[in-house]
């Protein structure tokens, strides 16, 4: 593994050693590239993080976090990176987090033990837009840092809200060990033009399953209900529900017992 840094700028006070710690008042730098050999196995959890001295960073400025493989192009991971962080040589915290992550804006702080379990505390608010609708998400993790329970709420402007949660597991062949996710109100016409009307209801739970090296799987379940079913000439959906499975399969995505609950009393149902 490679890290590249780009016009990297340290001010800090030596006088802080007289005090058993490190003081910097400031790291800026334009770029962090972080270049990792490709590999299939999994990352492995540190024996330690503890340092032998406090340290204390009143302010980190990144231009840009990059990550790749050899060769290859690295991907933009965030931009405009500020922060506040410290350590007490025993726990990790990171405060007034600011970056962008593509279109999204994220404001955060976290504390991480640095030793095992290691264990997590986050918090982050992410905003941004989605085909042409403005969100705001907000995260929260914790637990050990091989195990990391995710909850969120999202909520739009366009009446849409929804609860997520997760179980990462970073240090496993498969990073998402579960994944489950709740929206309501959700209406195609407020985000297609012309499209027919619908307040649609929508639960989705996956977990992951084995798979061959490099390779992701999942199965799971797909519940969708229409609070305003009608008819097409009234400008709604003629659909009250929609039930399915979920496989993701070598990189293929399938649907198998797919059944559609019609406005009327009629069904559709596929294999």
């Amino acid at each position: 593994q490679e890290v590249e840094l780009q016009q990297l700028q340290v001010n800090w006070s030596p006088r802080g050693l007289l005090y058993g710690q490190v003081e910097i008042t400031r790291i800026e730098a334009a770029s962090l590239r972080v270049d990792a050999p490709p590999s299939s196995e999994a990352t492995t959890l540190p024996e330690s993080l503890e340092l032998p001295l406090p340290v204390r960073i009143a302010h980190l400025a990144l231009g840009k976090l990059l990550f790749g493989e050899h060769g290859e192009d690295p991907t933009v991971l965030a931009e405009g990176v500020e922060a506040e962080l410290k350590s007490d040589g025993q726990t990790y915290s990171i405060d007034r987090l600011q970056a962008q992550f593509g279109q999204l804006e994220i404001a955060g702080e976290a504390t991480l033990a640095a030793s095992a379990p290691y264990g997590l505390n986050a918090h982050a608010s992410l905003k941004g837009r989605a085909l042409d609708q403005s969100f705001t998400l907000e995260l929260r993790g914790s637990g050990p840092l091989a195990q990391i329970q995710v909850e969120g709420r999202i909520v739009a402007v366009a009446k849409v809200s929804g609860d997520l949660r997760a179980v990462l597991t970073p240090f496993a062949a498969q990073p998402v060990a579960s994944l489950g996710a709740h929206f309501t109100g959700l209406d195609p016409a407020v985000f297609i033009a012309g499209a027919p009307q619908a307040s649609l209801d929508v639960d989705v739970v996956l977990e992951s399953q084995p798979a061959g090296p490099g390779e992701s799987a999942a199965k799971g379940r797909l519940s969708v209900s229409n609070q305003s079913a009608g008819t097409l000439d009234r400008q709604l959906i003629p659909l009250e529900s929609l039930q399915s499975g979920v496989d993701w399969q070598q990189g293929r995505l399938t649907f198998p017992g797919l059944t559609l609950a019609l406005t009327g009393g009629g069904k559709l149902k596929w294999q």
